[in-house]
């Protein structure tokens, strides 16, 4: 448009390489757009067109990982092995040897008696098991082939309780249980997408797992940490959850752990009641003062508006209440057991 207009003025126009347009100074210079200006846009243009192509395939194999991941998902969750049912009726459940069974507590405790024995400095909980931590191998729940799911076999020189209809497979921690269509340890499994495998021997043979940890029941957050490392595992240790001397006393004072699992509510409920002993702060106070003058203000108001309950005729007597409305509300304090 421009060049037209310029050249019914009678007047010769040329555009530089960086797409500027100008009268035309000298006679060698081209009349019309720039050629170097025009490659470097085409250049551009196609650049930025292989971006986008090379984007939209990116997201295309991530939309089509999600959709297989999103089946294979759907898929386990409308297994009928889902639902945790309790053990077997026909498992084994013969008594386990000691050297099948890892419990931290016991371990620990026996290592700094022989520390001690040998004249060795004490280990603190997080530094013994630091030295002594437990890798599990497993793959991602998009990789699990659900449709050829396995049952249970045992290798020899298992663990007898890593067979999933035990009572006490329960107690096996869900990095240890290799069984992936094992219904109670499926949640954890799912949750940390990670399917615990067996390692194989040098001949390419599933190798035992001849002892399993020993950690209890409790909430998983007390009982383990892990992280994931390299090669598809999990580095785990366990935490201090079942301390020895805690089974001899009711009193939390000489706790050793915060992930006690003895101690766990007397500690919340001791923490509850430090809070609420601690003088408050004047501002605080003039809030709350405030807070129950609106709040008297309001019930002023509305008794104001409503006439007053008819005791003798079965009308609800006042009375503070915690109740929710469905059932809920503050509790009085912690259950005795």
């Amino acid at each position: 448009m421009l060049q037209g207009t310029a050249e019914a003025w009678g007047l010769s126009m040329t555009q530089d390489d960086y797409g500027r347009w100008k009268t035309r100074d000298h006679p060698d210079e081209p009349i019309g757009p720039n050629t170097t200006f025009l490659q470097k846009q085409v250049d551009y243009l196609r650049t930025g067109l292989a971006e986008a192509e090379s984007e939209l395939a990116l997201s295309q194999g991530r939309s089509a990982n999600l959709e297989e991941e999103v089946f294979h998902l759907n898929n386990a969750l409308s297994l009928n092995t889902t639902k945790w049912e309790g053990p077997l009726d026909d498992c084994p459940q013969e008594d386990l040897r000691d050297d099948e069974i890892r419990n931290p507590e016991r371990e620990y405790r026996m290592e700094q008696e022989k520390r001690r024995l040998q004249g060795k400095a004490p280990q603190d909980w997080k530094e013994y098991w630091s030295e002594q931590p437990y890798f599990s191998k497993g793959r991602p729940s998009a990789e699990v082939d659900w449709s050829n799911a396995q049952a249970f076999r045992f290798a020899t020189g298992d663990s007898r309780r890593l067979h999933p209809g035990r009572t006490d497979h329960t107690q096996v921690p869900w990095f240890q249980c290799v069984t992936d269509i094992c219904a109670y340890h499926y949640k954890e499994k799912l949750a940390n997408d990670h399917w615990p495998v067996r390692t194989l021997s040098s001949d390419g043979l599933p190798e035992p797992l001849t002892w399993t940890f020993d950690h209890g029941q409790g909430p998983e957050g007390y009982l383990w940490t892990y992280r994931t490392v390299t090669g598809g595992r999990i580095r785990a240790q366990p935490r201090r959850a079942w301390p020895e001397v805690c089974t001899q006393t009711w009193t939390h004072d000489q706790c050793p752990d915060r992930h006690c699992v003895f101690h766990v509510w007397t500690k919340a409920f001791a923490e509850h009641d430090r809070h609420q002993a601690q003088p408050t702060s004047p501002r605080r106070q003039r809030d709350r003062q405030a807070a129950r003058a609106a709040y008297e203000r309001m019930l002023a108001a509305d008794a104001s508006t409503t006439s007053p309950p008819d005791h003798e005729h079965g009308g609800d007597v006042p009375h503070d209440s915690h109740d929710l409305g469905n059932g809920s509300g503050a509790a009085s304090g912690p259950s005795k057991h």
